[in-house]
């Protein structure tokens, strides 16, 4: 809506004079930037600003889509959840009182990708750097449920058993043998379920080793992983990169039944006249089957197994 429109509105209703009007119609418009105390002044809506200034449903050009975040009148509409917000920061600050370390949360809803709220260093007025979701940190064990996804989508079962034994060395076709160790030592055989409860090394390293590592990067980044991810055996102990919003996703993908939704900050943009530039819906894609969960389960003595016929696994030994 333009300015004449508006005042003339303004003065019909009461709220200024004719000669108000009159004089600021005549007043320039402004030409500069706003000044940076109407800047971000938190990471939720610089991560907004930051993704409206990159996404081409606003404006072809990244020129159009700066003139319209910060000239335009635009009206944002996100998924921040000021409740969700304050218990977020509260969990970090409570986890690490005191403490030179920094942490990082991406608050998400598996239905829809809404990202209610972001922790994402230690304060905005200190750093601006986005730990949710800029660069990237190895995310240890969390990984370690991509490779079950994959494994389970291969046929095997969470009630198939598998070594767990430590120090342990895995050979993989293409790789040089692979040592590696359990985290806090221990041993013998487990079900792919507690393998996952306790976080065993050696267990998952036995196991990407049954499913490839090639499945396993694949697995990661159609469950919500957004950078590239080299086929490594490591990565099974989660030591790529990644961002919390990225594993959010992740485990979202997870809660959601195998249906991945890519994170939401904005959920829908208008311009000044009120009409809808785009809206975020939310919607999803299947990244896992539905029936992942229904494989056939057997008790047996030790992987490589699998509920269905398929190739065989590359060999694994036990380095003692």
């Amino acid at each position: 809506m333009n300015r004449k429109k508006r005042l003339a509105e303004m003065r019909e209703a009461g709220i200024i004079t004719r000669s108000q009007e009159a004089f600021a119609r005549n007043v320039p418009l402004p030409t500069e930037l706003p000044p940076k105390d109407l800047r971000p002044d938190n990471y939720y809506v610089d991560e907004v600003q930051r993704r409206l200034l990159d996404d081409p449903r606003l404006a072809p050009t990244r020129t159009e889509r700066f003139n319209l975040v910060f000239r335009g009148g635009l009206k944002v509409y996100t998924a921040y959840d000021q409740r969700m917000q304050e218990q977020a920061q509260s969990a970090v600050t409570n986890t690490l009182p005191n403490t030179k370390f920094t942490a990082a949360m991406a608050v998400m809803d598996p239905a829809d990708g809404q990202v209610k709220a972001l922790v994402a260093g230690p304060g905005f007025e200190r750093s601006q750097f986005n730990l949710a979701t800029q660069g990237g940190r190895q995310p240890g064990s969390t990984y370690k449920a991509i490779t079950l996804a994959a494994a389970l989508e291969d046929g095997y079962s969470v009630k198939d058993t598998i070594s767990g034994s430590s120090p342990c060395t895995v050979e993989i076709d293409g790789f040089a043998p692979w040592t590696t160790r359990n985290a806090e030592g221990g041993g013998g055989t487990y079900s792919l379920r507690t393998a996952t409860e306790d976080a065993v090394n050696c267990a998952y390293a036995r196991l990407i080793a049954a499913v490839g590592p090639k499945r396993v990067a694949a697995m990661a980044q159609r469950m919500g992983i957004t950078r590239t991810v080299p086929p490594y055996p490591s990565i099974t102990l989660g030591t790529i990169g990644a961002t919390p919003l990225e594993m959010a996703t992740v485990y979202s993908t997870l809660a959601a039944e195998g249906v991945r939704h890519d994170p939401v900050f904005v959920t829908k943009v208008a311009d000044r006249d009120g009409r809808i530039i785009f809206r975020d819906a939310g919607r999803g894609r299947r990244a896992l089957s539905r029936h992942l969960q229904r494989q056939p389960r057997h008790e047996l003595g030790g992987l490589p197994h699998r509920s269905r016929p398929a190739r065989d696994p590359p060999t694994s030994s036990v380095d003692w």
